[in-house]
């Protein structure tokens, strides 16, 4: 009876250490249990499980179209020059060759979100957006330049008027944007120093485009 007893409580003492077996590291020396050696250090290194296609869109947009600033971004250097072949098509009667400075259907479409049924019609009416401005540009440049009224002008600078900030969502834009109005590019002829208004900008970064003349 004693001998039963004893194998009963053996067994008892042999099961509850099974139960409450516990692993040791595997020898990785990093106090990870159950793991093949480097499976730690690899983990730590996969790379973002976020939307790659977010990601990769968001770094091709600019910061200053991301968020607002204190201060609209002044213009760059390609801004500068296309100011610059306004002028000098100005001067020449050739207003075509202003068109680097007026707003393009690669900008638009992506400021523009008009919610439209399907991708086509959506790039229809944003091209046709784009051509209107365009037109109505391109016939007051005409008049602007009549009568040799540019004759021999030469670029100066481009300064900003009056900006504020489009927020997302508003004048259907998908992303925000500086609007700047009563903007001016100065320009020298004949020793006199003049200005040229611009009735509307806006920006994609730091690159600035006509909207309104």
């Amino acid at each position: 009876m004693k001998f039963v007893l004893y194998l009963f409580c053996w067994v008892m003492l042999m099961s509850g250490m099974a139960a409450c077996k516990q692993e040791i590291d595997q020898g990785n020396l990093n106090g990870v249990i159950g793991q093949k050696p480097g499976e730690f250090s690899r983990a730590l290194k996969q790379k973002s499980t976020g939307n790659k296609r977010t990601e990769a869109k968001t770094k091709t947009i600019p910061r200053q179209n991301l968020h607002e600033s204190r201060f609209a971004p002044l213009p760059d250097v390609d801004t500068e020059e296309a100011a610059r072949q306004l002028v000098e098509a100005l001067a020449a009667q050739k207003v075509k060759e202003a068109e680097p400075f007026l707003i393009n259907f690669k900008v638009m479409s992506k400021l523009r979100k008009m919610h439209m049924s399907s991708a086509a019609k959506e790039k229809r009416i944003i091209n046709a957006m784009v051509r209107g401005k365009k037109t109505r540009i391109y016939r007051k440049l005409r008049t602007a330049c009549k009568n040799d009224k540019f004759k021999e002008a030469t670029f100066e600078s481009i300064v900003l008027g009056k900006c504020s900030w489009v927020k997302p969502e508003n004048s259907w834009n998908q992303l925000g944007y500086w609007r700047c109005l009563n903007n001016r590019v100065y320009y020298h002829q004949q020793g006199n120093r003049k200005y040229l208004q611009i009735n509307q900008m806006i920006n994609w970064g730091k690159r600035w485009y006509i909207t309104s003349f």
